[in-house]
């Protein structure tokens, strides 16, 4: 399955946590020279219609915060950087447990309507389990904004059909903004594939905002990334690499909020039990600065991820097929960055028994020249 392509939809920055999870598992400034046109391979989003006015939430009206106050979620960013992934689903967010492991679990659910669009709910629970979140992708889409393809606009295999959606909700005294996609099978919509992120901002008690980010992918119960009840065997030979596209939200105290996507590059050493990679080594890293309300507003900013890499630090393979490791920022002016990232493999390829796909999340914290910018996001990738 190749999912190599263009950028497409781009998941806004008013998301704060991402997640590749499935149904029912556990769990303007003016761009560097080099980069005033992106390269052929990576295009900036599709410019979506006009956002409704301030206060509208689409579908959802309200009185509380209004989007244009959802501004200041470095730190919350900055604290899903230094979160382990959760597994079941794979989720990593600014909720974290004692041991410093996301403390959030997201479950999906995916519906194909008689028009062929992929309608997703989404539920988080946080680590007392209690239900902190509730998305239904029909009650909370932002009907003002159109648009949308699966992740990066990559191509789908044959037999499959993908599309994204923004999702807005008002509630009390909380505001949320969420981007995801999903993928399925055309034969069997319980394969399917779903990641994204989303932002929460809700009232203090004192005039502030508490913010939650977080990121996520989800699996179908038909999906190749549920083993079933087989389990998953681990190759003990053999390497593979794995080509695609990753994507998220980012933070930095200079430009404030923004979206970045880029090529994502894995290479898997079976033999050895080990996994690392690369975010915008090839194609390289784009990122675009708005507001949540006018997400369509997209101008460049001259930072550190657009000339820079994510490099994905080794991670050891584990029986169940899952994998997590140390994120690192490179790019001019860099002086510090940390992070973590995490991952799990599908099924394996009958014909060289290696995974066909890997799929995951990673956040990330620097500092350069401008101050200390955070970002999060997810990624996946099929063999080449």
């Amino acid at each position: 399955m190749s999912i190599s392509g263009t950028s497409g939809f781009i998941l806004s920055a008013a998301a704060c946590a991402i997640v590749l999870s499935g149904c029912g598992s556990s769990s303007g400034t003016t761009p560097p020279a080099m980069m005033e046109q992106p390269p052929a391979t990576m295009q900036p989003p599709a410019t979506p219609q006009p956002p409704a006015p301030p206060g509208g939430g689409g579908q959802n009206g309200g009185t509380n915060r209004p989007l244009s106050q959802l501004q200041g979620d470095l730190a919350a960013a900055a604290r899903l950087a230094d979160a382990e992934p959760r597994f079941g689903s794979i989720v990593q967010s600014s909720n974290v447990d004692q041991s410093g492991v996301t403390s959030d679990t997201v479950d999906t659910a995916l519906t194909v309507d008689a028009a062929g669009n992929g309608v997703l709910s989404m539920t988080v629970t946080d680590g007392a389990g209690e239900e902190s979140l509730s998305l239904n992708g029909r009650e909370h889409l932002r009907t003002d904004l159109t648009g949308t393809a699966w992740m990066n606009d990559a191509e789908l295999p044959e037999g499959w059909s993908g599309n994204g959606a923004i999702l807005e909700k008002r509630d009390g005294t909380a505001t949320t903004v969420a981007f995801v996609y999903t993928a399925w099978e055309d034969a069997d919509s319980t394969n399917y594939l779903a990641g994204g992120y989303w932002v929460t901002g809700s009232d203090d008690g004192s005039g502030g905002v508490d913010y939650e980010i977080g990121t996520f992918g989800d699996f179908g119960d038909g999906s190749v990334f549920n083993h079933g009840s087989d389990g998953w065997t681990k190759p003990t030979s053999g390497t593979a690499t794995y080509a695609g596209a990753a994507e998220g939200t980012y933070h930095h105290a200079a430009s404030g909020n923004g979206v970045w996507w880029g090529g994502l590059t894995l290479v898997a050493d079976f033999a050895g039990g080990t996994i690392n990679g690369c975010v915008g080594c090839s194609p390289n890293l784009n990122r675009r600065i708005y507001t949540y309300e006018t997400i369509a507003e997209l101008v460049a900013d001259d930072g550190t991820l657009e000339s820079g890499t994510i490099r994905l630090g080794e991670a050891s393979i584990t029986d169940d097929g899952t994998f997590k490791g140390a994120v690192s920022v490179t790019g001019t002016g860099v002086t510090t960055s940390s992070g973590n990232w995490g991952g799990t493999f599908s099924d394996n390829d009958a014909v060289d028994t290696t995974p066909a796909r890997a799929a995951g999340t990673l956040g990330g914290k620097y500092t350069d020249a401008r101050g200390n910018g955070a970002f999060a996001g997810v990624f996946v990738g099929d063999k080449e």
